[in-house]
């Protein structure tokens, strides 16, 4: 898989799992809360919301490792100003 074709494969799946991040998160704080009478379904929605976090943190480094030719440029140009 080529360059251009990976960056957009890796930043689609950022943009959705920061999506689901963010909604079951929500879900969870207002919605489902424990308190609730639905805990069944907010501990299913916690479940959801930790793991696609930690599966967004991975791809999340995955990213910045792909991109860190063009960091260190950045920082070395910022450097010389």
């Amino acid at each position: 898989m080529n360059k251009v074709k990976n960056c957009f494969l890796v930043d689609t799946t950022l943009i959705l799992l920061l999506l689901i991040v963010s909604i079951t998160g929500l879900l969870v704080w207002f919605i489902f809360p424990f308190d609730s009478g639905n805990d069944e379904l907010a501990m299913f929605f916690e479940t959801i919301h930790k793991w696609t976090s930690i599966i967004l943190i991975v791809v999340s480094v995955y990213h910045f490792g792909g991109h860190w030719k063009w960091y260190k440029r950045v920082f070395q140009n910022l450097r010389k100003l």
